[in-house]
Order: structure tokens, then C-alpha cells, then sequence
């Protein structure tokens, strides 16, 4: 992970997300997500869930918002958000290699927003 300057803008998203979203849909599906890693170079978030099923259904519904505050947060032209099940050995993950890398159940929700 990328640190504090990394997990700081990731509040400042959530916070955002909280606001536009309302209380009870933020608890409901954003408050779980945690960070996994982000690259500079491709410009990739990856965010880890409690299942596949809030994986799948966040990367379905919330990843539009997501990505934009991600954006102006932290000021980039695009991003890839890789939604995962977080439920997972996590040994060597790392969103500029896809996180697949030393990673078992490597359940994968993609999307790449220009």
C-alpha cells in the first residue's frame, strides 16, 4: 500500500462518497471496501471487498463514482479500478501487476474507465 498520503485521499474519497451516496448506502457497500495498492504508472486502484457478490455488485453500480473521486482527488486524466474479494491470501498484490502475482482466489472485477 502506498501509505499515508495514499490512505489520506482515499478518505477524503469516501467522505465524498458518503456525502453523494447517503449514510445508509455508504454503510452498506462503500464503508467495507479496503485499499489495496494503487500504481502511477497505469494509474490503477485496487479495492478489496468482504465477497465476491459486494465485489461485484460495487464494481456494477458504484465504480463510475468511485473512479471520478478517485480522479479529482488525486488529479489524474484515467483510472483502472480492480474491485476483489479482500477474503483472500494476499501475498505479493500489486495493482501495476494486476495483483495477480502471489495471489490466491484472484476473483477479479475489472474496469477500465478513459
Amino acid at each position: 500500500m502506498g501509505g499515508s498520503a495514499f490512505e489520506s485521499d482515499w478518505q477524503n474519497v469516501a467522505s465524498r462518497l458518503r456525502r453523494d451516496l447517503g449514510a445508509q448506502i455508504y454503510g452498506q457497500w462503500i464503508r467495507s471496501i479496503a485499499l489495496g495498492d494503487f500504481c502511477e504508472l497505469t494509474g490503477t486502484l485496487e479495492l478489496l471487498t468482504p465477497s465476491d457478490f459486494s465485489a461485484s455488485w460495487v464494481s456494477d453500480h458504484y465504480a463510475d463514482r468511485i473512479r471520478l473521486a478517485w480522479s479529482l482527488v488525486r488529479e489524474l486524466s484515467s483510472t483502472e479500478i480492480n474491485v476483489r474479494n479482500g477474503v483472500r491470501l494476499l501475498l505479493f498484490s500489486n495493482a501495476c501487476t494486476g495483483g495477480s502475482k502471489g495471489t490466491i482466489n484472484a476473483s477479479i472485477r475489472s474496469i477500465v474507465l478513459i
